[in-house]
Order: structure tokens, then C-alpha cells, then sequence
């Protein structure tokens, strides 16, 4: 059983290594399929925020300095994780609105 044993331990440490590589190989594609996925569904909901925003302030009619800077800030992270051209025309209108003027009072001004 020794002899055995020590004549054939390279194949069977080998074979021990096949099995761990097999097994890492599985849990980094496990890991990938899930970040992959968590990709696209938060590029989905910023998707559909960013329409809804533009939904909302295309009723409004205006949009103030903050709001835009959010709606930017928004489709920056969506572009990061891929591009579309849709949501590019999309925020090209968003561009077009108008500005609401800043309220003085609300500014710390009189």
C-alpha cells in the first residue's frame, strides 16, 4: 500500500489540484454572474429614474440648479456602466429645460 502510495503521490496530488482549481474557477464565475447582474439591474433602475425624472420635469416645465445637478449625477453612474444612445437623447433634452431662477430668501439673501 506504501509502495503504492509513493509511486503514484505526483497523480494524486495533481489530481487533488485539478479539483481545487475546478472548484475556484466555479465560484469566480459564480462571483462574476452576480456582479454582472447587479450591473444591470442598477443600471435599470437608473434607467427608469432617470425617465421618470425627465417625465416629471417635462410636465413641470423647469428644473432648478439642484435637480439638475442630481439628473447629471444620475446618468454619470448610469453611463459608467454602459452607454445608450437613447438616454443620451434623453439627456440632451434634459439640458433644454429651463432653469428655475433661485429664490433670494431661500439663498440666505434678504
Amino acid at each position: 500500500m506504501i509502495e503504492f502510495i509513493l509511486q503514484y503521490w505526483i497523480q494524486f496530488a495533481f489530481g487533488i489540484v485539478v479539483v481545487i482549481l475546478g472548484y475556484i474557477g466555479k465560484e469566480v464565475h459564480k462571483y462574476f454572474h452576480v456582479i454582472n447582474t447587479t450591473k444591470n439591474s442598477v443600471r435599470a433602475l437608473l434607467r427608469l429614474h432617470l425617465l421618470e425624472d425627465y417625465d416629471y420635469y417635462l410636465k413641470k416645465g423647469t428644473m432648478t440648479v439642484d435637480e439638475k445637478e442630481r439628473v447629471n449625477l444620475l446618468y454619470l453612474e448610469y453611463h459608467n456602466l454602459g452607454e445608450d444612445n437613447v438616454m443620451e437623447e434623453i439627456m440632451e433634452k434634459f439640458s433644454s429645460f429651463p432653469i428655475e431662477p433661485c429664490d433670494t430668501k431661500d439663498a440666505g439673501g434678504e
